[in-house]
């Protein structure tokens, strides 16, 4: 060989006066020898404070790729699974594991620890792994709890054979990303943990869920995915814990032919499903056994237990958000039935629904459908909706028309709603017994909501209205609500709203504020042969209710958009009961010749103390 010195020229070489053949050099680079090869090259990192390391421990930390433990396609899933988990045995620092391009048969069983980092591929189509064999995830975790991991660009193909594609039973701050599931047994990706990053998958044709997340659900990000043709749902929340499920996005993503559902949730605080696109799921539909068997079909479920429609007050969703979706029903362009709801829950509380889209909305029977009986069935809150498609709520489910109505539609506000007045008069003079023998009905001197209050004092008498259709057809086949504040007196009675012989009953009737002014209100569906409603409040318990500025709304005014005015009073007759203040007027409700137009009052007080003067006779 040619040897040169410092200035470049060609010096004589003579290597048994040098002792050390140069070409040495080279073979040890090649040695597999391991305290040769990259174990001579020094890694010197190029920021300030860094320690040099030599190569080869550089690598050992950083970096395992799988064919460097004999992973090859065409082994056995036995072979490469060795491989795989020898790579993650041997990881003793912060590790990075490489799939390389290919395809392989692993058996299912792979688990990491906590010294895996990131396990990579060169892409969701490019390094895949095919399952054989038991029925175990094909990739798991070990015992106790594994954070700071990623999963990225790699695909898994279940074959039919493994229970899950990744399978993390308690673990926290985890990026899956451009990952493909498909063909397990179960769940695509099951999570159980918080801080949850699930961005760019495609999950689809597994036997269970596409995603299912559990544990704490805290901070979780489903985003930009691809949820479709699983036997169970695309989505589904289920935190085990009171304080779980805070804070969870399922935005900009494709959900399709899911054959239960789209997405089912329970206990998620802050749940934002925006910018989804939703199609044909819910084709079988949900079936629910308690307090019924009943099957409904609906892209989002947003119940208040574990798979019941019994609520659990630590299982509801609260502050939930749906915004900006678009939706393909089942039935679309095929006989296939209608879906009850584009969104189904038995428990509202602060649920905002806007701005979503449904194609050929005649396949929905309505945007919201709510399980009837209102004994498993509540709205708390606000409930919101605007600008959608349609804009309707419907039921789903039996229930008892005389005493399991729904009682808190009057939270229930959509925006721009047909029907906005309020067809009850709020002079409740004119309310007539309509049952019972005990039991009165007095004006007081009690103002609230800008009106005075009536006194329901104890008794079995019925205290009813009816309103004549006749002159009120818009309201005819369509859901109403009879309500009012109501004021108990401290002691504890309640007072049961009616409407048509449907409401409540003593157990179901909810307690009249207890000592404070609350409202309470009671629903039912008009048919379109009705020709009046009847209204009607009765008190149970030992003590007097006060009511105050009753109303009978359509669905969709809430309460709280009602205009309040001073009520005016109607009478046959110069008042005989109640408590009136000087200047309050009275109007002859039966006009006749000779008869007052109205009586004022002149002397304040009760029966026996007030006095009315007489206006100009007709």
């Amino acid at each position: 060989m040619a040897v040169y010195d410092a200035y470049g020229a060609q010096q004589f070489y003579f290597p048994n006066v040098l002792k050390y053949d140069p070409d040495q050099f080279k073979g040890n680079l090649l040695s597999e020898d391991h305290s040769l090869g990259d174990s001579l090259v020094m890694h010197n990192p190029q920021f300030v404070d860094s320690t040099s390391t030599i190569l080869s421990k550089k690598l050992t930390i950083d970096l395992r790729t799988l064919t460097d433990y004999g992973f090859a396609e065409g082994n056995t899933g036995a072979q490469n699974k060795a491989a795989f988990q020898k790579a993650i045995d041997d990881a003793t620092l912060p590790t990075e594991i490489v799939i390389p391009e290919g395809a392989f048969i692993v058996d299912p069983g792979i688990t990491i620890k906590n010294t895996v980092t990131m396990i990579r591929g060169a892409g969701a189509y490019q390094s895949r792994i095919f399952s054989t064999g038991t029925a175990a995830p094909i990739i798991t975790q070990q015992d106790g709890v594994i954070t700071f991991c990623e999963f990225r660009d790699f695909g898994l193909d279940g074959n039919g054979y493994a229970a899950n594609g990744i399978s993390l039973t308690e673990a926290n701050h985890i990026k899956i990303e451009n990952i493909d599931v498909v063909n397990t047994n179960n769940n695509a990706i099951l999570v159980n943990g918080y801080s949850i990053d699930i961005i760019g998958c495609r999950l689809f044709q597994n036997a269970g869920n596409g995603i299912n997340v559990g544990g704490y659900c805290n901070n979780i990000n489903i985003i930009n995915s691809r949820i479709y043709g699983n036997g169970a749902g695309g989505v589904l929340l289920t935190p085990a814990y009171a304080e779980g499920g805070m804070s969870v996005r399922v935005n900009g993503n494709n959900i399709e032919q899911n054959k239960f559902y789209g997405l089912l949730a329970y206990g998620v605080k802050g749940l934002n499903l925006d910018d989804n696109y939703w199609e044909r799921n819910g084709e079988i539909g949900y079936q629910y056994s308690v307090p019924e068997s009943i099957t409904v079909r609906a892209d989002i479920h947003l119940i208040a237990n574990n798979f019941t429609l019994i609520p659990d007050l630590s299982k509801i969703n609260d502050t939930v958000s749906i915004r900006g979706n678009q939706q393909t029903a089942i039935g679309y362009a095929s006989a296939l039935p209608n879906q009850d709801g584009f969104i189904f829950t038995n428990y509202a509380k602060n649920l905002t629904i806007e701005n979503n889209q449904l194609l050929d909305a005649s396949k929905v029977n309505n945007l919201l459908a709510m399980y009837h009986n209102n004994l498993s069935s509540k709205v708390t809150d606000r409930l919101y909706l605007a600008n959608n498609t349609v804009n309707s709520i419907g039921y789903v489910g039996s229930y008892d028309p005389a005493t399991q109505n729904p009682d808190t539609a009057h939270l229930i506000d959509i925006a721009n709603r047909e029907l906005t007045a309020n067809y009850l008069d709020r002079n409740m003079l004119l309310w007539t017994a309509a049952s019972g023998t005990t039991g009165t009905l007095i004006k007081t001197q009690n103002i609230y909501a800008g009106n005075y209050s009536f006194l329901v004092t104890t008794g079995d008498r019925v205290w009813g209205r009816t309103i004549d259709l006749n002159k009120s057809p818009e309201l005819k086949g369509k859901f109403v609500w009879f309500g009012a504040w109501v004021n108990d007196q401290g002691s504890a009675s309640k007072l049961m709203f009616i409407i048509n012989g449907a409401g409540q009953t003593d157990s179901t009737a909810p307690l009249a504020g207890n000592g404070k002014w609350s409202y309470v209100s009671c629903g039912v569906y008009i048919y379109e042969t009705d020709t009046a409603i009847n209204v009607g409040i009765r008190n149970y318990g030992s003590g007097n209710v006060l009511i105050n500025s009753p109303s009978l709304c359509a669905y969709g005014m809430p309460s709280n958009a009602l205009q309040v005015e001073k009520t005016t009073f109607y009478l046959s007759s110069v008042p005989t009961s109640g408590f009136w203040d000087i200047g309050e007027r009275v109007i002859n409700s039966a006009p006749a010749s000779g008869q007052p137009k109205a009586w004022t009052c002149n002397i304040p007080g009760g029966p026996g103390t007030y006095s009315f003067l007489s206006e100009g006779n007709f």
